[in-house]
């Protein structure tokens, strides 16, 4: 009787080899998962910095389209006001847009 048992014990222990196919599915589609949710952070990460790269580009570039505004147009001294006020800098860059 107790040979049975061991027997019985030992089938509730290994799933069946349908179970087995369907559990190495899911661990499969839960790798899956696992790697496009990375890849997407991944990639989201890489957006975020190109995104900042790009404007930090153009803030030099508005910058220096001010800095060149003003020297030619005899304005030396917002020019070096700018450089210490940001605020200042920000009402000058909102002008050049206007212009």
């Amino acid at each position: 009787m107790q040979s049975k048992k061991k027997r019985q014990s030992r089938k509730k222990q290994t799933p069946p080899h349908d179970d087995r196919e369907v559990i190495d599915s899911m661990m499969a589609l839960f790798d899956q998962e696992t790697i496009m949710r990375n890849h997407d952070a991944s990639v989201e990460q890489r957006g975020i910095r190109k995104g900042r790269q790009q404007g930090r580009q153009e803030g030099q570039q508005n910058v220096a389209r001010l800095m060149n505004y003003l020297l030619t147009n005899d304005r030396g001294e917002d020019a070096m006001r700018a450089t210490q006020d940001e605020e200042y800098l920000n009402r000058l860059l909102a002008e050049l847009t206007d212009v």
